[in-house]
């Protein structure tokens, strides 16, 4: 089972040292983002010059809304394609 879940993920760790699960396709300045309405956090990047979901992520402190209640401004919006 575990071999499963792991298939495609790598190990990562946040310039804030927060512990991470995320996609293989995940690179240096790619973004872990909460989106609204989404259950799991998400990795999105540059590529070719536009914003793409990269795919979901496991971070623990970002996990079952945790992150609402350290957000202190207005959430960033960016659009994706």
């Amino acid at each position: 089972m575990l071999r499963k879940t792991m298939k495609g993920r790598c190990f990562a760790i946040s310039r804030q040292g927060m512990y991470m699960m995320v996609p293989e396709d995940t690179k240096l300045g790619d973004y872990v983002c909460v989106l609204l309405g989404c259950d799991i956090p998400v990795v999105i990047g540059m590529r070719n010059e536009e914003m793409v979901l990269i795919g979901e992520c496991y971070a623990d402190m970002l996990m079952d809304g945790q992150w609402l209640q350290s957000v202190e401004d207005d959430p960033d919006i960016f659009p994706l394609r």
